[in-house]
């Protein structure tokens, strides 16, 4: 998987971009999102042109 994670400024969250537009977030390993929400509190996924009804099922 191709994404670029940051930190989201100064607050304890993260942001994942897409970096690679044929990127699917629904490719992401149910592992990782849980590690990605302990280690941070919060993600925010950029650029992954999902629709709010889609997100809420990838949540």
């Amino acid at each position: 998987m191709k994404h670029k994670i940051e930190l989201l400024g100064r607050r304890p969250g993260k942001i994942v971009y897409n970096s690679n537009d044929y990127e699917d977030l629904f490719r992401f390993r149910k592992a990782e999102k849980i590690d990605l929400l302990d280690s941070s509190g919060v993600v925010l996924f950029r650029y992954f042109g999902v629709t709010p009804i889609q997100m809420k099922a990838f949540s």
